[in-house]
C-alpha cells in the first residue's frame, strides 16, 4: 500500500475542500463521441481574468468572449482530430484535457510506426481543413463585397 493510499492522506482536511480543485484538478464539461472532455482548472482562471479585466487583446467584452470560444473550438478540434485518428488505426481515444497551453488528447495508437503517423497528424489536418474553409469563406465574402455595386 502507497503511502497516498492510506486514509489518514486521503481523507485530511485538503480533501473535503472544495477549492482543491483550482490546485491540481480539472472539470468535467462535457461527453461527445465516447471522448470524455475535462477543462484544466488553470485554463478557466486564465478565461476568467481574460474575460473580467481584458487581459490580451480586445476592447470589449463581446471581442474577448469570441476570442475565448473560437480559440477553444479550433484546439478542441484539433484534440478531436487526434482522437479520430487514432480511432481510425484502431487505436484507443478516451479522454481530452484542455488547458492554458492548448489540449491533450488522451489517445494510443496501435504499435507501428503507420498507427503512429496517422494518429500524431490528424491534428495538423484538421488544422489545415479548418484554414482551408476559413480562407474559402474570406474569398467569397471578399469577392461579393468587390462585385456589388457601392450604393450611394
Amino acid at each position: 500500500m502507497a503511502w497516498q493510499d492510506r486514509p489518514y492522506y486521503r481523507d485530511g482536511p485538503a480533501a473535503n475542500n472544495p477549492l482543491m480543485w483550482l490546485l491540481s484538478g480539472s472539470v468535467h464539461l462535457f461527453t461527445l463521441f465516447g471522448i470524455r472532455v475535462r477543462a484544466h482548472a488553470s485554463l478557466i482562471i486564465i478565461m476568467l481574468l481574460v474575460l473580467l479585466f481584458g487581459l490580451g487583446q480586445g476592447s470589449t467584452v463581446e471581442v474577448r468572449v469570441q476570442s475565448m470560444t473560437i480559440l477553444f473550438a479550433i484546439i478542441l478540434l484539433h484534440e478531436f482530430g487526434h482522437c479520430f485518428a487514432a480511432r481510425s488505426v484502431r487505436g484507443e481515444a478516451d479522454e481530452i484535457l484542455m488547458t492554458p497551453l492548448g489540449g491533450l488528447a488522451m489517445a494510443m495508437a496501435p504499435r507501428n510506426w503507420w498507427g503512429t503517423f496517422v494518429t500524431v497528424a490528424g491534428g495538423p489536418l484538421v488544422n489545415v481543413l479548418i484554414c482551408l474553409i476559413c480562407g474559402v469563406g474570406i474569398y467569397l465574402i471578399s469577392h461579393h463585397v468587390l462585385l456589388t455595386p457601392a450604393s450611394i
